[in-house]
């Protein structure tokens, strides 16, 4: 009798705590969950074709594979080794030995500590999702990347002399401010268009740029210009 009345208060302890436990808290999956709930979310990644293997230069954002977070729902379902396809426009994921392509569905993200990749309409098709970098996450002002890579096909110098250039790949990058509202602002690498959509605190990005002798042509440069345009 007295195990019984032990096991009874344990179960209305245990009942008394779950509901106290916030409805926003994480959910923590477990491993079977896990690996469900990702292969609904990923198809067999594209592979190289033999004109693709004679190509100089590659197709990738991170040269290698990297270990990320991906989120479905603001929901972590595991770690993964992970790169971005910039050629097919796809996230590569690694499993063992399998390499799988994460589908851009709108409440996909994937978490590097440096920048996320998130979907947003794409550039060229809006009616489909695509893969953008953002490199201020969470913040009220953006830099946003779309990580394009493109062919740039074989060719004969003019000359005549010499052998041919071989085909390679090249990056196609577009640049973006994302604003407080969500909207996305194209922009180039440069001081003037930067400025045009920061033009609020014109003044004070100037004077932090110069101090910290930074360039509005160099990405890196940029995210830190961002980064102190989103304290003041």
């Amino acid at each position: 009798m007295k195990n019984y009345l032990f096991i009874l208060a344990a179960f209305f302890c245990i009942l008394m705590n779950a509901q106290q436990t916030p409805a926003s808290s994480p959910v923590e999956f477990n491993q079977t969950t896990n690996k469900i709930l990702l292969n609904q979310f990923v198809r067999t990644a594209l592979k190289n074709t033999v004109s693709e293997e004679s190509i100089n230069g590659n197709k990738y954002y991170e040269e290698d594979y990297r270990v990320a977070n991906i989120f479905v729902d603001d929901v972590v379902i595991g770690e993964y080794p992970v790169r971005y396809n910039g050629f097919h426009d796809e996230i590569e994921v690694m499993e063992g030995n399998k390499v799988s392509a994460l589908l851009p569905k709108k409440n996909v993200k994937v978490v590097f500590d440096e920048y996320i990749y998130k979907t947003l309409n794409d550039d060229v098709d809006a009616r489909k999702k695509s893969y953008f970098i953002d490199f201020q996450n969470g913040k009220n002002v953006s830099l946003i990347l779309k990580a394009r890579k493109k062919i740039k096909r074989a060719a004969q110098p003019h000359s005549g002399l010499g052998g041919s250039i071989p085909a390679n790949f090249y990056e196609d990058y577009k640049y973006y401010i994302k604003d407080k509202s969500g909207d996305l602002t194209k922009i180039k690498l440069k001081k003037k268009e930067v400025l045009a959509v920061l033009k609020d605190k014109k003044t004070e990005i100037e004077k932090f740029a110069s101090s910290k002798k930074l360039s509005f042509k160099k990405k890196e440069d940029l995210i830190k210009i961002i980064d102190y345009y989103n304290t003041l």
